[in-house]
């Protein structure tokens, strides 16, 4: 499968834009910094921060 790293930042009210539900993103927020960062919905994250 492919992987990917992605660094995404928080905006002015601390989100990076996308909603997660059920282990994948389920929506993305429009010129989001998950959006600009190429996301899809459906993908899963595998790790945030190391963890």
């Amino acid at each position: 499968p492919f992987e990917r790293t992605v660094t995404m930042h928080k905006d002015s009210s601390g989100r990076i834009g996308f909603h997660f539900k059920d282990g994948k993103i389920s929506a993305l927020v429009q010129d989001s910094s998950a959006a600009r960062n190429g996301l899809l919905t459906d993908h899963q994250i595998l790790e945030i921060n190391g963890k």
